[in-house]
């Protein structure tokens, strides 16, 4: 075979791992928002929101199951403890809680997601993967709203 020609008989037996990142699952959503959006807009638009809704509340079921079966209260205290994915490597995110009392007040100063759709510029787009994913557990809703508001 010619150099650069991919033969698939040498291959089609082989297992190739694949290993999506939080970058790779980012883009994913916000080219299948931009899609949605471009191809049906408000109706693509209100299908995102929903499916994001569905996703953010089995997601928050999720992870308040796996609160309480560890002996846990499902809070927004507890609630990033049991979240479904990490970073990548340290210093991807940064986000903490600023105080507990009287209320809970959390901050985002970065976030692997928005900073894949920057990159990408496709932020507007991407946003909307923020907008229900916590509907369960709203800690970050309003610091994602007030950073990429939603029209």
């Amino acid at each position: 075979m010619s150099k650069g020609v991919f033969n698939m008989s040498e291959n089609e037996n082989k297992v190739c791992p694949v290993s999506c990142k939080i970058e790779h699952h980012a883009m994913m959503f916000a080219f299948l928002a931009k899609h949605a959006i471009e191809l049906c807009g408000e109706a693509g638009k209100d299908a995102i929101l929903a499916g994001m809704t569905t996703y953010g509340n089995e997601r928050g079921a999720r992870m308040a199951a796996n609160a309480l079966a560890h002996g846990d209260e499902f809070t927004t205290m507890t609630n990033q403890a049991y979240g479904e994915w990490k970073p990548d490597y340290a210093g991807q995110m940064d986000f903490g809680t600023l105080r507990t009392e009287p209320t809970l007040q959390t901050y985002i100063a970065k976030c692997a997601w928005c900073e894949a759709w920057k990159k990408h510029n496709i932020t507007e787009y991407g946003k909307y993967y923020c907008v229900n994913v916590d509907t369960f557990g709203q800690e970050y809703l309003d610091v994602l709203n007030g950073l990429y508001p939603v029209e």
